[in-house]
């Protein structure tokens, strides 16, 4: 533990003298369908915005900077653990090259598998994930880039209060760090860090909260301050 600590310590030393500050807005949609008891396919649509980081602006509706739409199938195991595919996800990624918003686009695929066990402790829902992500950027482009990523997610949900039979209140708290392969060099990439109030209506369910990133872009750690809106609908 002690020598896990210190190696963070010195990533973060190594990085912090060119940290960049982001400010974003996050936002998703996310339909599922129960198809029987141990099968579930679901969809997503993601809309985030950005402030432009290369100015003093702090307007998290600068500029575009990711559209996405992602198929999701989940298959329920023995034991509260279960298999999370993502056979296809398709991403419109924006980035900031000036002062004047000038955007930089890039086209990306992923796939990913994952395997989850979720189980119950007192007035709390506790879900743990690893998760195996592949992605291809620039994939029309003849200079596309191949990228693993690993992901291991942990997240706690907790009863705030239930307000009738059909209506919850909750508080979700998340941590997902991320590593990444890319031309042969596996290093770390992310860490997010999440807080949500949840309102749960029987088959609807409203998130609005925080969330901090930190993110390695080569030599340089870029911090992301994000406000997040979710939606989910069970059909």
């Amino acid at each position: 533990m002690k020598a896990l600590l210190t190696i963070t310590v010195c990533i973060l030393i190594l990085y912090v003298s060119n940290a960049q500050t982001h400010n974003e807005f996050w936002s998703k949609l996310t339909v599922s369908k129960k198809i029987n008891n141990k099968l579930s396919f679901a969809s997503d649509l993601q809309f985030r915005q950005q402030s432009n980081y290369l100015t003093t602006s702090k307007n998290i509706f600068d500029a575009p900077y990711t559209r996405s739409i992602r198929l999701w199938l989940n298959y329920k195991l023995k034991n509260n653990y279960s298999i999370t595919a993502a056979p296809i996800a398709y991403f419109i990624n924006e980035d900031i090259n000036n002062t004047n918003g000038t955007l930089n686009n890039t086209n990306e695929l992923r796939v990913a598998i994952g395997l989850a066990k979720i189980f119950n402790w007192k007035n709390s829902k506790q879900n743990n994930r690893i998760f195996i992500e592949e992605r291809v950027i620039n994939y029309d482009s003849p200079n596309s880039i191949n990228q693993y990523r690993y992901r291991l997610l942990n997240n706690i949900n907790f009863l705030v209060k239930k307000m009738n039979k059909n209506c919850n209140l909750n508080y979700q708290f998340s941590n997902e760090f991320f590593i990444k392969t890319q031309q042969s060099q596996t290093l770390f990439d992310q860490n997010r860090i999440q807080n949500l109030l949840q309102l749960q209506l029987h088959k609807i369910e409203f998130n609005i909260g925080y969330q901090y990133t930190i993110q390695a872009n080569g030599n340089t750690l870029t911090y992301r301050n994000q406000y997040l809106f979710n939606s989910s609908i069970l059909l």
